[in-house]
């Protein structure tokens, strides 16, 4: 009755006797422009000219990387198995409400000879069957409550920490794929440069034979020719580089190569430019799991604080209740000597107490529980740092790769231009092949730049979700671009 009436109130102060606790579901602002792709010139990729590095290759859009990336990520795994593991841990405070409760049985047995009451020597033989039960329940309310509060309050910081888990794998997988398209436009930037130069090549090998050359110029053509070879090479290793890093996030055979199944990259925007930094801040503070885990982890530390005190200092009440029987049987037993059975049953015995006890050791727990809470202030504090840090990094990036992105577009096309012109003039004989290698090397930079730039730019698209906790797999669009003004915009 007791123990009931404990339970009654204990139970509403905790909030839920269950460790099935669920996060509540959110609704996100919407960030994106109406126009998500812009009308930027796209990168270009060829990717026929990638061979697989042991096995098959296989083809990938982000879509697929997104959705492999939620399914069998390991770092996901791993969050949700230390979200099952602090529901065990609430289950277990909750337990130590209830009473233990003992079975024993015991049966001994006793042949041969025994010293009688008046002395003499008699044989026994003696059996004996004792089975009985105790219940016991000792109970620290203060510690009980508080010990449940922490562990209720750590589960819902693991709950926000795996989904903050979520949030980063996504990121990471989105900006590995963009790696790996960047590492994809580079070896066809790279295969273009060398079919150039090729061709240069060839045409310093057949001026020299007519003798309108020199044979400077075809060795000058040679060394071109290699130069871009090893290029090619270097493009080649780096995409193979991005491929595993893919693998290794979506938890896939390494030696299988990941190719984009994307000709073009285009330049993606999902967050407005004229979102105020101040915006995004405060997004970031409300809407970061990583932020909500921390906060619910010091409301953890706070409980912890107060059930050592309690288990320390507070009040403990214990109650004890024991039942059983005992049923035997003795011969030899009397005189004449005779064979008896005896028996008892429905024994009982109940003890109750109530004890306060305070050591020395008291006051060093306590003051470890009042440091074990600061550090844990101290880290929320680094943490809010560290998001405002990226937050402020990630919009700073944006700003300067859109900077970038056009002036980018501008240097391809005048180095394009610039190497047909010297082409034609070569053919003419009023340039030399020189300036053809130079004007080479010019478009080739520009256009692996520009190439970069628009990746990076995508990529800084990506993080600023991330930073301020929208990212998800509706916020990214992977949908076609004609079906976007269909979600619903309360989502991201």
């Amino acid at each position: 009755m007791r123990v009931g009436l404990l339970l009654l109130i204990i139970w509403p102060l905790t909030g839920c006797g269950g460790s099935r606790m669920e996060l509540p579901i959110v609704t996100y602002p919407y960030l994106a422009p109406d126009q998500i792709v812009t009308e930027s010139e796209a990168v270009e990729m060829d990717p026929s000219k990638i061979q697989p590095m042991y096995k098959e290759r296989l083809a990938v859009n982000m879509a697929t990387v997104v959705k492999v990336a939620l399914a069998k990520n390991l770092d996901i795994q791993l969050a949700q198995q230390r979200v099952e593991a602090y529901r065990g841990r609430v289950e277990s405070s909750w337990g130590a409400i209830f009473p233990s409760i003992s079975p024993t049985a015991s049966l001994e047995g006793v042949d041969g000879t025994v010293r009688a009451t008046p002395g003499n020597l008699t044989s026994v033989a003696f059996r004996t069957f004792q089975p009985f039960a105790f219940v016991q329940w000792v109970l620290n309310p203060g510690k009980v409550y508080y010990d449940i509060v922490a562990a209720r309050k750590r589960l819902l910081s693991t709950q926000y920490e795996e989904r903050a888990v979520v949030m980063q794998t996504l990121e990471a997988a989105v900006r590995q794929y963009y790696d790996l398209a960047l590492a994809q436009a580079k070896v066809s930037a790279a295969f273009k440069a060398l079919t150039e130069s090729t061709e240069l090549l060839r045409i310093a090998q057949s001026r020299v034979k007519t003798g309108a050359g020199l044979a400077a110029d075809e060795s000058r053509a040679k060394a071109e020719v290699a130069s871009r070879q090893q290029d090619l090479i270097l493009a080649l290793k780096s995409f193979y580089d991005a491929s595993v890093a893919l693998s290794v996030t979506l938890n896939l055979d390494s030696t299988v190569t990941l190719i984009p199944s994307v000709d073009r990259i285009p330049k993606i925007t999902l967050v407005r430019d004229d979102v105020e930094i101040n915006e995004l801040l405060a997004l970031a503070v409300e809407h970061r799991d990583d932020l909500k885990s921390v906060r619910t982890l010091i409301e953890a530390v706070a409980a912890d604080k107060k059930s050592t005190f309690w288990g320390s200092a507070g009040p403990q009440f214990q109650i004890g209740y024991q039942g059983g029987g005992i049923s035997g049987q003795a011969q030899n037993v009397g005189s004449p000597p005779r064979e008896q059975k005896f028996g008892m049953s429905d024994l009982q015995r109940f003890t109750a107490s109530a004890m306060w006890k305070l050591g020395v050791s008291t006051f060093g727990e306590i003051k470890t529980s009042r440091a074990v809470e600061k550090k844990a202030y101290l880290q929320a504090n680094r943490k809010f740092a560290a998001v405002r840090a990226d937050v402020v990094r990630a919009a700073q990036d944006i700003r300067a790769q859109n900077e970038v992105i056009e002036r980018a577009h501008q240097q391809v096309i005048a180095a394009e231009e610039a190497l047909r012109i010297t082409k034609v003039n070569l053919v003419v004989g009023t340039m030399t092949i020189l300036d053809v290698l130079h004007a080479e090397n010019v478009s080739a930079h520009a256009r692996l730049r520009y190439s970069e730039t628009v990746v990076r730019y995508n990529q800084a698209q990506v993080m600023i979700l991330a930073a301020v906790g929208l990212l998800s797999e509706k916020s990214l669009y992977l949908e076609p671009v004609a079906n976007i003004k269909e979600i619903d915009g309360d989502v991201p």
